[in-house]
């Protein structure tokens, strides 16, 4: 059962022991209606904090998915630049180094030379052959750790002078400064996001007085008010809770 599906069914719960009028009336101040009441509106007030939250988190994850957009292509196209330009061969090798780290691929192994004795594995490829270059994971604070050193290399080559214009020493520093900037968006979102879910479970379930213990007791309550066998007992029985498996 969803958190949201736990609130409603708090509220259906709030609303019958509301009905119940004078007869319901507990001594524990927890319990009675005013106080079932404010613990309701409390619980929906965390609920629209912690959607809130969720969706700012999605809306930066969206943003900074946009920020990388086309950055190892973006790598591809300024190491192309590079070899055009007559940078020095070293330097070019220095570059490729951190695009391949940008694209998220290894050096390509080349194959061995085959011998006489070299055997055929049964889906057809050479023993001891390599397979094709594999994809490493690659978190967006490490691409733009890659995307800066290859800016650095870029800026201290004085035969890098590309006439396009997001080729540029400046565009690509003002590209680098959006993948801070959606970089620690992120991250102030989430952190955002993780106190607001924190405060939700602790209302919901886990704090002193918390939504779900108090509904348990509101049953027990009107289980000794009533009788087991009351309608009213069954009516408030049959409202189910559910509490998170941590």
């Amino acid at each position: 059962m969803s958190h949201i599906k736990n609130v409603e069914a708090f509220e259906k719960l709030v609303g019958i022991c509301a009905g119940y009028g004078a007869q319901y009336n507990p001594a524990q101040r927890n319990l009675q209606v005013q106080n079932l009441s404010d613990l309701l509106s409390n619980a929906r007030s965390v609920l629209q904090e912690t959607g809130t939250a969720k969706t700012n988190h999605d809306n930066a994850t969206n943003a900074r998915e946009v920020a990388y957009t086309g950055l190892s292509q973006l790598g591809l196209r300024i190491l192309s630049e590079m070899r055009s330009g007559g940078v020095l061969s070293q330097t070019v090798d220095d570059a490729n180094g951190m695009v391949r780290k940008l694209t998220g691929r290894h050096a390509v192994s080349r194959a061995p030379v085959l011998s006489e004795a070299t055997t055929a594995l049964p889906s057809g490829k050479m023993a001891g052959s390599k397979g094709k270059r594999t994809a490493i994971g690659l978190d967006h604070g490490s691409m733009a750790q890659y995307f800066e050193k290859l800016l650095q290399t870029v800026i201290a080559e004085q035969a890098y002078q590309p006439s396009t214009t997001d080729l540029k020493v400046a565009t690509l520093d003002n590209r680098l400064q959006t993948l801070r900037k959606e970089n620690a968006g992120v991250v102030q979102a989430y952190a955002l996001l993780s106190e607001a879910r924190k405060k939700r479970n602790a209302l919901l379930y886990g704090g002193s007085g918390n939504l779900f213990n108090t509904a348990q007791a509101v049953k027990q309550q009107v289980r000794a008010a009533f009788g087991s066998n009351s309608a009213a007992f069954r009516e408030v029985r049959k409202i189910r809770f559910t509490k998170p498996v941590k």
